[in-house]
């Protein structure tokens, strides 16, 4: 499971964002806030495991991505929301 990014943004819409890691592997990552490409970051990421795919959703904090996960235990609640 993926717990950590951290790498350098290729591109980013205020949605979703294409993180390059040091080693050349990019990652499709979901955000709440819209970063700026060649920015270097550091994200916490909440993988999600689906029928159509895995998702992972990145945060800035580790406080938020605990809020993410305990939101998700909620019945009707998903990650998209």
């Amino acid at each position: 499971m993926i717990a950590y990014l951290q790498g350098t943004i290729l591109s980013s819409t205020p949605d979703k964002a294409i993180i390059l890691t040091q080693v050349g592997i990019g990652y499709d990552v979901h955000t709440v806030f819209q970063l700026h490409p060649q920015e270097s970051v550091e994200l916490y990421i909440s993988t999600i495991f689906r029928e159509a795919g895995t998702e992972l959703f990145a945060f800035t904090d580790l406080n938020q991505k605990a809020l993410f996960e305990f939101l998700l235990q909620v019945n009707g609640v998903g990650p998209k929301s």
